[in-house]
């Protein structure tokens, strides 16, 4: 492990991003609940699990639900930081890759859960990973938590101007260039209406001076279903210009509160955002993001509807239905 740590840290020096280990000190393998179970089901388990000795001693059926495209890669998650940071992790890169390519072709045990069709594309271009059976599971939404709500009353709860038009931008880190947050902004100056109000939601460096030529309303963290769906009732759209997303859950969210969305084609979004649900921009620029948020302004939402194509194919208990089929028909 030592070895590959100091490989890394020199690695980091030219950029950061999320890379993790498909090795670890901890023998998940040998829990007692393991060993128990009939099935097991892997969510996010790098730098957790040993694959080397996790997946030469599991001989049971294996679920294992893809958050992102990690599993394609040595210890990388997403294919713009694949793309830019690769000279500077070859070595580590090639060794992870090689242990994964090892020891998931050996396992005839594991089943994939994707995401989005993306996601399922993806494996099927991975030498270890295509012949593995794969499903296509979304993620789910509990519309019990996120509820459609007056939007005028909502405004008046989170002391938003009745008479503006709010776009709604929500992520973990605001600042994370991959989210678009910049386009976003590009696209409302240049609109250059004096009527639109832009919402921001998540973390964000307060230190740092906030130079918005446009009408910008910053919510910082929001950890509760409440407020977000005050947030979501309250806003006119959801824009969400990310170049890079495993799946999209704020765009579920809000359409179950009975607002639209403006997406970039990225993840699953392009897959269950529909005509009636918004708007799938053309390609990730700002030009293709003016147009589809121009486009979204023009047409007319049924708020009831939004909701019920969430409920009906996106609950917690239609998705579990998969999963129970799934673990079934394993057995």
């Amino acid at each position: 492990m030592g070895r590959y740590w100091h490989i890394h840290d020199e690695a980091r020096k030219h950029g950061e991003c999320q890379y993790t280990y498909p090795i670890s000190l901890y023998r998940v393998e040998r829990h007692p609940l393991v060993k128990w179970a009939d099935i097991i089901h892997l969510h996010f388990c790098d730098d957790f699990i040993n694959y080397p000795t996790f997946f030469k001693n599991v001989k049971k059926p294996i679920v294992w639900t893809l958050h992102d495209i990690g599993i394609g890669y040595g210890g990388f998650h997403y294919k713009n930081d694949y793309e830019r940071l690769l000279p500077y992790f070859r070595q580590i890169e090639y060794n992870f890759i090689k242990i994964k390519k090892t020891t998931l072709l050996k396992n005839q045990h594991i089943h994939l859960v994707s995401l989005s069709q993306e996601m399922y594309d993806f494996t099927k271009d991975v030498d270890y990973l295509k012949e593995k059976p794969n499903t296509i599971i979304p993620n789910s939404v509990d519309t019990k938590r996120f509820l459609s709500l007056d939007k005028y009353k909502s405004r008046d709860d989170l002391g938003l101007p009745k008479e503006k038009t709010i776009f709604l931008f929500v992520s973990e880190y605001v600042e994370t260039l991959s989210k678009g947050l910049d386009l976003l902004k590009q696209v409302i100056a240049s609109i250059n209406n004096t009527n639109i109000l832009l919402g921001i939601v998540g973390n964000y460096n307060k230190e740092l001076p906030m130079k918005d030529t446009i009408d910008t309303r910053y919510f910082g963290k929001i950890s509760d279903s409440e407020t977000m769906s005050k947030l979501y009732s309250a806003s006119d759209l959801l824009v969400v210009p990310s170049f890079q997303e495993s799946f999209g859950q704020t765009p579920l969210e809000s359409m179950a509160c009975g607002t639209p969305v403006v997406v970039f084609p990225t993840g699953a979004m392009k897959d269950y955002v529909h005509k009636e649900q918004g708007i799938v921009c053309s390609d990730c620029t700002v030009e293709a993001l003016q147009q589809g948020i121009i486009d979204a302004l023009a047409n007319k939402y049924d708020h009831s509807a939004l909701r019920q194509y969430v409920k009906q194919n996106f609950s917690p208990e239609f998705v579990a239905k998969q999963y129970s089929n799934l673990y079934h028909s394993l057995l």
